[in-house]
């Protein structure tokens, strides 16, 4: 597993009324990351709401430590509030990971880093709530950490798709992500070196137990021999297998794990 899809502050206090088309692009996004076997993470947040007055940050390492402050209240624990919205409950599945933040950026303080390196995660996708604060900070943390990033410019929510948002997305890139819409995300992890591309979801669902089941059979399997020695995956030959010789160099292979 080498990439993850991070998705930031999905919450009823962030987000009071979502449209359609973010949603259907959201799920385009979590299926493609299921498909492919990638990380899909989910990040929310719970704030302490100590108050006080809101001070601006004056550099991108001072704002992935802040949290919130002001006189409104957001995301307290144990509040409706601070509970995902409904549409990416039904999303989530338990192989899912869920990570709780207190502060802007989704790595200052949690488990997000460790994770993304437990599961040697290179390729990082970013979307969630806002391009100007919680998506930024997380972005930006994950390019100074080394990932290659992607901000994923359709899932990634604003208050207002105004000024502010667009130069959110020209600041990702000064950071050293990349900012792409949903097709250009799906392109990217599924094309490869050489001009290698992964199709995905091919054959019917209804016929793939019954295809494998049937190739099982049909195809004379040999043991896998790695430096002189065996490893726990079945191959076969182009063209007839000699019984008495089942270690042969395969020409062709086809495994099955």
């Amino acid at each position: 597993m080498t990439s993850a899809l991070v998705i930031v502050d999905l919450q009823n206090d962030f987000v009071k009324i979502i449209d359609e088309k973010y949603l259907a692009n959201l799920k385009q996004l979590v299926d493609n990351a299921r498909t492919l076997r990638h990380q899909v993470i989910w990040v929310y947040s719970h704030y302490e709401n100590k108050g006080g007055e809101y001070i601006p940050w004056e550099t991108m390492d001072e704002m992935c430590n802040r949290t919130h402050t002001g006189k409104a209240i957001y995301c307290k624990q144990g509040t409706k509030g601070a509970e995902f919205i409904p549409e990416v409950k039904e999303l989530m599945l338990p192989t899912d990971v869920t990570i709780k933040k207190t502060f802007y950026s989704s790595f200052n303080g949690t488990r997000l880093e460790n994770t993304l390196r437990k599961h040697r995660v290179q390729n990082v996708y970013i979307g969630g709530v806002t391009s100007t604060t919680c998506v930024k900070a997380t972005t930006y943390n994950a390019c100074k950490l080394g990932f290659h990033v992607t901000a994923c410019s359709d899932i990634i929510y604003a208050f207002s798709k105004g000024p502010r948002h667009q130069a959110a997305f020209k600041e990702y890139e000064t950071f050293g992500a990349s900012v792409a819409p949903n097709e250009a995300v799906i392109n990217k992890t599924r094309t490869f070196g050489y001009g290698a591309r992964l199709h995905a979801d091919v054959i019917p669902t209804d016929v793939i137990d019954l295809d494998y089941e049937r190739l099982k059979k049909e195809i004379g399997w040999c043991e896998m021999i790695s430096h002189g020695a065996p490893v726990p995956r079945l191959v076969c030959c182009q063209g007839s297998i000699d019984p008495a010789a089942p270690h042969v160099i395969p020409l062709y292979r086809h495994p099955v794990d």
